[in-house]
């Protein structure tokens, strides 16, 4: 989580220094190494609240969840894909529901969404 919060909060701008490097540059290493730390820690989470006896329709929010990231990673490996297509499309930060910032921002969100949510489906 505080990877998660460290990308969060360091601008992914190429004009910013952040500690002696371009702040573009520190904000996708952390994004890269916080994305599939928190993606393992909502599976390991969901799967064990299952082997503990809460119903699946207490784990709907998991569900949820695991559908936006999808389409979230889906809509940005469409948009690679166009890119290496057509050499004429810029690269960053993608168009409409292909953009970068958007696919970071909604999962980051729902994220928050669904803590909220998961812990009301904790177990009794």
């Amino acid at each position: 989580m505080a990877l998660l919060l460290l990308a969060v909060w360091i601008p992914d701008s190429r004009a910013t220094w952040f500690h002696g490097a371009i702040a573009t540059h520190v904000h996708t290493r952390l994004a890269i190494l916080a994305e599939p730390a928190l993606g393992l820690g909502r599976v390991l989470d969901t799967v064990g609240r299952s082997y503990m006896g809460v119903p699946w329709r207490r784990l709907v929010p998991a569900y949820l969840y695991a559908c936006v990231v999808a389409v979230g990673f889906w809509k940005l490996a469409e948009w690679e894909a166009l890119c290496r297509a057509n050499p004429a499309l810029t690269q960053w930060p993608g168009d409409c529901i292909h953009s970068t910032p958007l696919w970071e921002w909604i999962p980051f969100s729902w994220f928050v969404v669904h803590l909220h949510w998961m812990a009301q489906a904790r177990p009794s």
